[in-house]
This record gives C-alpha cells, sequence and structure tokens, in this order.
C-alpha cells in the first residue's frame, strides 16, 4: 500500500515506538506524541516531542494541530491520566480505555474493583491493606497511579501509607504479562510472555523496574483456559475495555495470581506481533473501525527477548556505538536493538537508555544473549563513567 493511502493515526503516551512499528506493520500512518522522539522513531513517522514537565497535559495541546477526523491511540501512562483522554474524546475519538474514574471508581484500574471481581469470581490475588496497616508478612507499597513499577518499594512496619498508595501482599514467582482483545465476537486471550523485572544486569533502578519481556510463552492447557476465563470476567465487568488490553500475573505454586490489568497497547504486544507474525494492533483497529483489514507476516520466529537497558551512571549518549544506525528495511525483522537516542543526550543514573533484542531456541538462551548484549553497551558506552 502506498504510503498516501494509509489510514492516518494519531498515538500519544511516555514512548510510541513501539506501537508505532506495530502500526506501519498494519498498514496505518502514525503521528507521534511522547517524551522522547527517538532515532528509529523519527526515521519512519512524524514525531511531536514534548518535555517531562509538559506532560500529560501537554498531549492534549500537541493533537489539536492534527485534523480533527484523525483517531488516537494511547501507550503506557495514559490510563493514570483520564484528564488526558477524556479532554482528547471531547474533539475526536479515541480508540481505547476511556473510563471517566479509573483509579477510583468501578474500573479494572481500580485495585479494589479488582479485588471486589476476585472475591466474587473465586479469582487468585494477592491480599491488599488500605486503611489498617498489617502486623506482620512482607508487603509492598504500591501508587495507584503507576507504570512499569515506578514507585513500588518494600513497606516498612509503622510507616504511613498516603491515599494514593495501597499496600499488597509480597508473592514469590515467576511475572507473566497476558494480552487479550475484546470486540463485539467476545474475548479472545492471544498468549503471554514472562517478565524481566529489576535485572541487575541491565541496571534497574529499583528491585521492581520493569525491564523487558520474552515470550511467546507457551503455558499449559488448563493455564489459557483460565485465562481466558479471567480476561472474559474483566470485560464483562468494564464496558469500557476494548480492543487490546494486558494482564500481568504471577504464577506461585503453579496457581496464577492477578496483579493488574493494563488496558491499553502494551509493551510485550510488539514481541507476541513478531513472533506470531500477526499484527495485533490491526485487531485492536478493527474493534472501532470494521473496515480496516487485517495484516500479518509470512514468517515467525516464535521466541523473542526484548530488555530496557538502564544508565548506570551519569552519561551522555555517544555518536558512534553497535545497532545505532541500523537499516530500516523489513517491519517484521526482529531489530538489534531500539528507541534509539540522538547522540549527545544526557542520561541520569537509573533513566532508560535502548531496548536490546535477542532471539533463541529456549528462554536461557535469549537471556544469555541479551546479557551479553548489555555487557557489550557497559563496555563500549559507559565503561569510563563506572567506578
Amino acid at each position: 500500500m502506498d504510503q498516501q493511502e494509509k489510514m492516518p493515526v494519531i498515538l500519544i503516551g511516555a514512548s510510541t515506538r513501539a506501537m508505532a512499528y506495530s502500526c506501519l506493520r498494519a498498514g496505518l500512518q502514525p503521528f507521534c506524541v511522547d517524551l522522547f522522539a527517538d532515532k528509529d522513531l523519527m526515521a519512519v513517522a512524524s514525531v511531536s516531542n514534548i518535555s517531562l514537565a509538559e506532560y500529560p497535559m501537554g498531549m492534549v495541546q500537541a493533537v489539536e494541530q492534527f485534523p480533527l477526523h484523525w483517531s488516537v491511540i494511547y501507550t503506557g501512562g495514559i490510563e493514570n491520566h483520564p484528564q488526558v483522554y477524556r479532554a482528547i474524546e471531547q474533539q475526536r475519538p479515541v480508540w481505547g480505555y476511556t473510563h471517566p474514574n479509573p483509579l477510583h471508581g468501578n474500573s479494572i484500574r481500580n485495585p479494589k474493583y479488582l479485588d471486589v471481581l476476585a472475591a466474587e469470581h473465586r479469582l487468585h490475588r494477592p491480599k491488599h491493606m488500605w486503611n489498617n496497616p498489617p502486623t506482620q508478612g512482607v508487603w509492598l507499597k504500591k501508587p495507584l497511579a503507576s507504570a512499569g513499577g515506578r514507585g513500588i518499594q518494600y513497606w516498612s512496619q509503622n510507616e504511613p501509607v498516603s491515599p494514593s498508595h495501597y499496600l499488597e501482599e509480597f508473592l514469590e514467582g515467576v511475572p507473566f504479562s497476558a494480552i487479550f482483545l475484546h470486540n463485539k465476537q467476545g474475548t479472545r486471550y492471544l498468549g503471554c510472555s514472562r517478565q524481566l523485572i529489576g535485572t541487575p544486569w541491565l541496571h534497574a533502578p529499583s528491585l521492581f523496574s520493569y525491564c523487558g519481556n520474552i515470550g511467546s510463552i507457551q503455558l499449559d492447557s488448563s493455564s489459557d483456559d483460565y485465562l481466558l476465563h479471567l480476561g472474559s470476567i474483566l470485560t464483562k465487568h468494564d464496558p469500557f475495555l476494548a480492543g487490546l488490553f494486558g494482564v500481568d500475573f504471577i504464577v506461585n505454586d503453579n496457581q496464577i495470581n492477578l496483579i493488574e490489568v493494563n488496558p491499553r497497547y502494551t509493551a510485550s504486544v510488539e514481541l507476541l506481533e513478531l513472533a506470531s507474525g500477526q499484527s495485533y494492533i490491526a485487531k485492536h483497529v478493527q474493534t472501532y473501525h470494521e473496515s480496516f483489514g487485517s495484516k500479518q507476516s509470512s514468517t515467525s520466529v516464535q521466541l523473542i527477548g526484548k530488555a530496557v537497558y538502564y544508565a548506570p551512571s551519569d552519561c551522555v549518549f555517544p555518536h558512534e556505538a553497535p545497532y545505532f544506525n541500523q537499516q530500516i528495511d523489513d517491519l517484521w525483522r526482529i531489530p538489534q536493538c531500539a528507541d534509539i537516542p540522538t547522540a549527545g543526550i544526557l542520561f541520569a543514573k537509573g533513566q532508560p537508555v535502548l531496548t536490546l533484542y535477542a532471539q533463541g531456541a529456549d528462554e536461557l538462551e535469549i537471556v544469555h544473549r541479551l546479557r551479553e548484549k548489555a555487557i557489550e553497551l557497559d563496555e563500549l558506552l559507559f565503561h569510563r563513567f563506572s567506578t
């Protein structure tokens, strides 16, 4: 399809690069508003960069430059800011979750409401405390509005808990992300990936920082059935939930424990797309624009890993380094890295720098290859900043 024939769509979020590439694979033409304006995003899409000081309401003003009949899809972080998508939907369609009160109402973003659904449907879920601090056990203090694990920490006994936080029982286990699609035909479970959380060799700024995914992971049939049942419960009880959405869960003693719901395109969607050769963002768009056609690749690779590399020290991104000038000639090809910053940008210790990718026969091989790349970056990019 010629670029001029592609349907334009406006993408907003902290980082839109992954979703922009998904849109291009689907035959859409993305126009992006985000915080980073990475080189590999600007190579393929029109990008409006806003500062952290302008986030999130600066997104509303930035969107106003586009024709009113163009629709908006949002990604990470915006689900916590209903004032953003509510302001935008007064002027144009928002193809995504638009619950008016997501953190306190009958919304799957509200942990209290998830507790209600879990009790009603006998879903497994960690315990939560709101007003009466626990006297025993290990607990996490979590912000109501969070993404990527930011702000999560272990709770210290007798530490006050503000109204913007809650306590969650800490569960040992393996963290996963599942992806679902809900439309007029019902709810589909599309697949899942294992999460990398707080990974030391990626210089994660906290024990709970999101560091990537490995997928697609094949669970047993009973787990697949349980996840489909879970997804159907969520869409039944929150009518604002449509199109793509993600569910984070922890497997503990062969039991799936629901942690949270991310009602939008998540970081693991691109892995499942590339692994399966199917365009899931196209299916999301079809939820709101039924005449839009589906897209897929003729090849698939089954298992892919992506890892977020964080700055080990304060540093300046260099002009020359491996992978950074790769040719974008096949949108279905697994890149060496992505989210590539412009040379000369200053990164503070703990800030995300870029994303690494690897393929392999199994998870162990993928982790090994990702770690090798991270070590290479340590040596070639930031060695002189290390102590």
